[in-house]
């Protein structure tokens, strides 16, 4: 099974520090990336996606990646299905404003992972339905990246530039400490 990821990592963070700290935002993205990304707020529902997903067979389970991000949901989905995974930080769409997050912010690779993402699914998709999903997404709008694979160990794998690594196992979210308003 296939690892399948709607819009990006760190979303929710993205949007709300764009609508709640304006100046900060204008200064790190851009007056008009941070207005445009001020104005994604309809972007933190995943209702329409998870939807559609749900129409095909070979979708197998989803995950909002709401608090914890990344790191909550994927280690979630392999507890209730009992599976590991093995995922390509390099395939995990980020943007190049959560990058000036994790710079300003002094974050870690792991926190980037765990940035609260309200709209964005992680879906476990079997590979006869992999081009299925992306076309029903894509239909609807929304982005899909493909990063990793469920295994039938328990491990849970983090590959970054070739290396291994152990994926994190607690989601350390710097969504309340970036949204805090001690900026």
């Amino acid at each position: 099974m296939l690892h399948y990821c709607t819009k990006s990592a760190g979303l929710e963070t993205l949007v709300n520090f764009s609508a709640t700290h304006k100046t900060l935002a204008q200064k790190l993205f851009g007056k008009e990336q941070a207005k445009k990304l001020s104005e994604l707020i309809y972007m933190q529902s995943c209702v329409k996606d998870a939807l559609g997903l749900a129409e095909l067979s070979g979708v197998h389970a989803m995950h909002d990646a709401t608090e914890g991000g990344f790191v909550a949901a994927l280690n979630e989905l392999a507890q209730a299905s009992k599976l590991g995974f093995r995922v390509e930080y390099e395939k995990i769409p980020i943007s190049s404003q959560m990058q000036k997050l994790q710079k300003r912010f002094h974050l870690s690779d792991e926190q980037v992972l765990a940035a609260s993402s309200t709209g964005t699914i992680l879906a476990a998709v079997g590979p006869q339905a992999k081009g299925e999903a992306k076309q029903k997404l894509a239909a609807n709008g929304v982005s899909v990246s493909f990063i990793g694979t469920f295994t039938k160990t328990r491990r849970r794998v983090l590959t970054k530039k070739g290396k291994e690594t152990t994926f994190p196992k607690a989601a350390d979210d710097p969504y309340a400490m970036i949204l805090s308003g001690k900026v």
